[in-house]
């Protein structure tokens, strides 16, 4: 995750495949948007691309005005993201939701 970025990795933690999804900040807005947006879709053993198409329902955005990632009073990042999805794979499509926290920040990447 970057200051213009969010990235979902969705995956068994027990064994591949890892689905990996992204939404980017709208230059115009400088929000994620909500609604349908389209994403590249990446999915790991078998390493495919292909494409999503998100329903995002909720972002909380873990960045501040000057692109540094925000902080809770503990010290640790805060931000959400919430969706539905379907990636589009050549003889696959996989479909299902997500509500992930922030793990992780980067500062000005």
């Amino acid at each position: 995750m970057n200051g213009n970025a969010i990235v979902v990795s969705l995956a068994d933690t027990t064994k591949p495949p890892v689905l990996t999804l992204q939404l980017m900040r709208d230059t115009t807005t400088s929000s994620f948007p909500t609604g349908t947006v389209q994403s590249e879709a990446v999915l790991y053993d078998p390493n495919r691309v292909g494409t999503a198409e998100l329903n995002v329902t909720a972002v909380v955005d873990p960045y501040d005005a000057s692109g540094s990632p925000a902080l809770n009073a503990d010290g640790g990042s805060v931000g959400s993201v919430e969706a539905t999805f379907t990636a589009t794979f050549t003889g696959a499509t996989i479909t299902g939701s997500f509500s992930s926290p922030v793990c992780e920040t980067t500062d000005h990447v």
